[in-house]
């Protein structure tokens, strides 16, 4: 008669430990807009970093390891393009009379803007290099490459021989080049290489080139040369390892393009980034991290088909598996409104009577919690807002307070009244001196002085 196995609850501990710890989905971006275009990029740190944005608007979000996503730039620009590569992130977009280039560079953990003259650059036409400068092509000059400084100056045109698909930079050796219809142009060297011509994003690894889920080898001299093509979907580096999708299958390949190692996300993946210890997966509007570790081995090379990869899931004795993946909440901090104007610690913008349930309404203050002290220093969780207010916003280990400013209400009592006309004159006789708040408060006609145009711009308004 076999005898329980006492271990068992211990072995069931252990394994859910595991399967919590194997990987994780959560949505990208909660409240995106649908023309919102949302990408994700590796930091080249270990992190990744989530880009959202549409025509009027970008921000950049930092993916924690336990899933939650902290904003870290929000600009409202007339966005054109964008592009990534080799940690540093391209913003491109449309001002009165320029073209901005703001480039983030997380390995150096830099960025900076470069102005540009107005004109017309062609989609994804656009890199930079170590040095800062811009590299761009434009609608009117298909064929030749302009090269700018960090200052917007045109140092140089290059003039090629064919029409431009696409520029990109070898991060290793700090190299531009030009792929055209004819082959590859080292624009660093300023010489045609020729080569095979790649269809689609190139990445690179410092040794192959992937693209179009296609391994080529590459020399400066002597441009692209086809190594193997995987036949999967597509394929991108992490340091030396190599990794393509089929299907719901993530795949490690060996040098051969044999498979070393594979997962079944269980979702079909539309998109694919690596970092130090995690592969980053989007599958619609999820994104998975999933750590390396948890790849299963293969004894023996196989091939596995992007046609059909029903017939391979992920193996029944992996504990990983969809039922067990645990889901986290990201959490998003940022305060945004386009009716009140939020200044250093100060809201401005705000009309007599708006009460404090109405402030919450119009302002998008993302998973921050907000409270309030009213002008006499109490808590409280409704009421008609005053000058003095404390607005509180609470979350990610800290608290930002901002004070109410409300124009011409100097008492803090959310209208303007005969005892706010009465402490005005006394601030303009100068028997009584305001604080930096009342200061604001009593200036009605923003001149930055207290005066009697004061007196008569707030008479005026009743």
């Amino acid at each position: 008669m076999l005898k329980p196995c006492k271990k068992f609850p211990f072995v069931v501990i252990l394994t859910f430990i595991y399967i919590i710890m194997a990987c994780f989905y959560f949505s990208i971006v909660p409240n995106a807009g649908t023309s919102d275009h949302t990408n994700i990029f590796s930091d080249m740190s270990g992190g990744y970093k989530i880009l959202t944005y549409n025509d009027l608007r970008y921000s950049i979000y930092s993916v924690k390891s336990n899933g939650e996503t902290i904003e870290e730039n929000s600009e409202t620009a007339v966005i054109s393009d964008v592009a990534f590569s080799g940690g540093t992130l391209i913003v491109m977009s449309q001002s009165l009379r320029t073209t901005n280039m703001t480039v983030y560079n997380y390995l150096a953990g830099t960025s900076f803007t470069v102005m540009l003259p107005k004109s017309n650059i062609r989609s994804g036409l656009f890199c930079t290099d170590q040095n800062r400068k811009i590299y761009t092509t434009v609608d009117s000059s298909p064929v030749s490459v302009m090269e700018y400084n960090s200052k917007g100056k045109l140092l140089k045109t290059h003039s090629l021989n064919s029409r431009i698909i696409s520029l990109f930079t070898n991060d290793s050796e700090n190299l531009v080049f030009a792929l055209t219809e004819n082959g590859i142009f080292n624009i660093s060297d300023d010489q045609f290489v020729g080569g095979e011509i790649p269809s689609g994003n190139i990445e690179w690894n410092g040794k192959y080139a992937a693209c179009g889920g296609k391994i080529y080898t590459f020399d400066r001299t002597k441009g692209f040369c086809l190594k193997y093509d995987t036949g999967y979907q597509s394929a991108c580096f992490t340091g030396s390892e190599l990794y393509a999708t089929a299907g719901t299958m993530i795949l490690c390949l060996n040098d051969d393009g044999s498979i070393s190692s594979s997962f079944d996300t269980g979702k079909n993946i539309t998109r694919l980034s690596a970092s130090n210890n995690t592969i980053a997966i989007i599958s619609g509007s999820e994104l998975t991290l999933l750590n390396k570790s948890s790849m299963i081995p293969h004894e023996k090379p196989e091939e596995v088909s992007a046609r059909d990869n029903t017939s391979h899931k992920t193996p029944e004795s992996n504990p990983i598996q969809q039922s067990s993946i645990q889901t986290y909440s990201p959490k998003k901090y940022y305060i945004r409104s386009s009716m009140f104007t939020f200044g250093e610690n100060i809201i401005t913008g705000i009309s007599q009577g708006t009460t404090f349930a109405a402030l919450k309404r119009n302002i998008d203050y993302g998973d921050y919690s907000v409270s309030a002290v009213n002008h006499n220093g109490y808590p409280v969780s409704s009421g008609i807002l005053g000058t003095g207010w404390q607005i509180i916003f609470t979350g990610n280990e800290k608290e930002n307070v901002y004070t109410v400013i409300i124009k011409g209400d100097i008492t803090g009592e959310g209208n303007v009244n005969s005892r706010d006309y009465s402490l005005l004159a006394d601030y303009i006789l100068g028997t009584a001196q305001p604080d930096d708040i009342h200061k604001i408060a009593a200036d009605i006609n923003d001149d930055e002085t207290i005066s009697i145009s004061d007196f008569y711009s707030i008479y005026s308004r009743q």
